[in-house]
């Protein structure tokens, strides 16, 4: 039998049972009474560790492109995770507030102001996800942009990646002679009407050069 947080979890008759030490049972104790703050703050730790370096270690494209994957993943982790802890902190900490007046405790139902803490905690946990639905765009995204900008230029400072604004432009197509005599045909017979009519994207190709 394993207990957590004084719940006891009884084995299955297929299962062999787990021993831990106390100091582990500790730690598990600790991780099961986190808040929605500290869950918010523990799982964005987590993706600023991890996935910064899967993104390096993507064996399928070039180092500028994985340089460039882990500095977003890293300015998003940090962006979310610092409204997510704030506004759910302040969510929690609003509805405690509410609840410590005996004016509206008296309105509520009985089960909701048995235990303060733990109603304050689920309510302003529900309030905060609401809350980042709006606050996703309107603050999330921005401070993800303003904060990958800033690790890009501080990248490129040391050399990382590239300092171009020019960008990456699409070559145009190198016909061969016959080639594009083969093209000009086809290109004659669509109009003329001895050959089905092609969609627009692909009459544009035809006029490349030809």
């Amino acid at each position: 039998m394993l207990s957590i947080n004084n719940n006891t979890l009884y084995r299955s008759p297929n299962f062999k049972g787990l021993n831990i030490g106390p100091k582990a049972s500790k730690a598990l104790d600790k991780l099961g009474s986190l808040q929605s703050p500290g869950q918010r703050l523990a799982f964005g730790i987590a993706a600023l560790t991890l996935h910064p370096v899967m993104d390096k270690m993507n064996p399928w494209i070039d180092d500028e492109t994985k340089e460039t994957s882990a500095i977003r993943s890293a300015a998003k982790a940090i962006a979310c995770t610092l409204t997510g802890v704030i506004i759910r902190e302040a969510c929690i900490l609003g509805t405690d507030a509410l609840l410590s007046n005996e004016g509206i405790v008296k309105k509520l139902p009985q089960f909701m102001t048995k235990d303060k803490g733990h109603t304050g905690a689920v309510i302003g946990t529900l309030m905060g996800l609401g809350i980042m639905m709006f606050t996703n765009f309107l603050i999330d995204v921005p401070l993800t942009d303003k904060l990958t900008h800033m690790f890009t230029e501080r990248a490129k400072k040391k050399g990382k990646l590239k300092n171009s604004s020019t960008g990456h432009q699409m070559p145009k197509p190198n016909f061969s002679a016959d080639y594009k005599a083969k093209i000009q045909e086809i290109s004659n017979k669509i109009k003329t009407g001895e050959l089905p009519p092609m969609s627009q994207v692909n009459t544009e190709v035809l006029k490349w050069d030809a």
